[in-house]
């Protein structure tokens, strides 16, 4: 039985490393804002442990929520979106909310649509692609996962690692094989 265990936990750890290696990330560029109360702290000074504002969707309001993990990563393309006074750099695969359709949507996807760029919470100057290598910093958040980017206060999906993920589902008792 504990070979089974052990095959399942390398089948997980190979998994995350090719979603690594073969699909996008999402994350953000370094200066991007994210909202703590009621001021603003650049991503990449971000801790592990650190109380970030988020949006709790069963309470309808806005609450704190921990920062579980922090990670940098290197990525070659990326989005980049101008607003009317603030340009937020994002990896393809972030995803932002739109409150109007209750909807996630991905960078790639806001950039690929001028329809819904017309529902995104803040007036969209231009949306292009950038073809340059740049870090991206992703934020893992406890509870409510996601957090607000900008003085826009934009809402952001945050990163879940798939290996983190299983971890969660088969600590809270969701898979009983083992």
């Amino acid at each position: 039985m504990n070979y089974i265990k052990y095959f399942f936990i390398l089948f997980i750890i190979c998994m995350n490393l090719g979603a690594t290696l073969f699909s996008e990330q999402d994350g953000f560029g370094q200066g991007t804002l994210i909202k703590i109360n009621n001021n603003y702290e650049r991503i990449e000074n971000i801790k592990p442990g650190q109380l970030i504002t988020c949006y709790d969707f069963k309470n309808n309001n806005n609450t704190t929520c921990k920062v579980i993990a922090t990670s940098k990563n290197n990525i070659h393309r990326s989005i980049q979106i101008t607003l009317e006074n603030i340009i937020i750099n994002a990896a393809f695969d972030q995803k932002f909310y739109i409150p109007y359709l209750n909807l996630w949507i991905t960078a790639y996807e806001l950039y690929k649509s001028k329809e819904l760029q017309q529902f995104f919470p803040s007036k969209i100057i231009e949306t292009k692609v950038i073809l340059e290598e740049a870090n991206v910093y992703t934020l893992t958040i406890e509870t409510n996962h996601n957090f607000y980017v900008t003085t826009h206060d934009i809402l952001a999906h945050n990163f879940v690692p798939v290996f983190v993920g299983v971890a969660y589902v088969i600590g809270s008792g969701a898979a009983t094989m083992f």
